[in-house]
């Protein structure tokens, strides 16, 4: 690929949050999505973190498949369901993301958090 990789483009998009720049970073991303579970999972959270949660939702569902994603994709897949108020769906993808992962992972204290603020632990 010739111009920036990926890790460009999102230190890019994440320093300005201009849109320009966000649109750059998911083309580069939708372009790689079968190249790996992580391209799906990262192209996941940057429909997220734009705000489009009914893009992001999907994409964290196919990145969950991959053992490697598991437990991250599972967390920001419950984020989403938090945004949209789905709780139920929420706590449970929570609780699946934080076997994944194991409890001692930094990210399963966030989970156990999350779960505690919406009365599911």
């Amino acid at each position: 690929m010739t111009g920036p990789d990926l890790d460009e483009l999102e230190q890019r998009w994440k320093q300005t949050h201009a849109e320009p720049d966000a649109e750059a970073y998911l083309d580069a991303l939708r372009r790689r999505v079968d190249e790996s579970p992580t391209a799906r999972l990262r192209l996941g959270r940057a429909y997220y973190d734009t705000g489009q949660v009914d893009c992001a939702i999907p994409e964290l569902q196919q990145a969950k498949q991959s053992a490697a994603c598991r437990g991250e994709a599972g967390y920001w897949l419950a984020r989403s369901f938090v945004s949209k108020q789905i709780y139920k769906m929420a706590a449970r993808e929570f609780r699946a993301a934080r076997e994944a992962l194991g409890e001692g992972a930094p990210l399963a204290k966030e989970i156990t958090y999350m779960l505690g603020r919406h009365g599911e632990v």
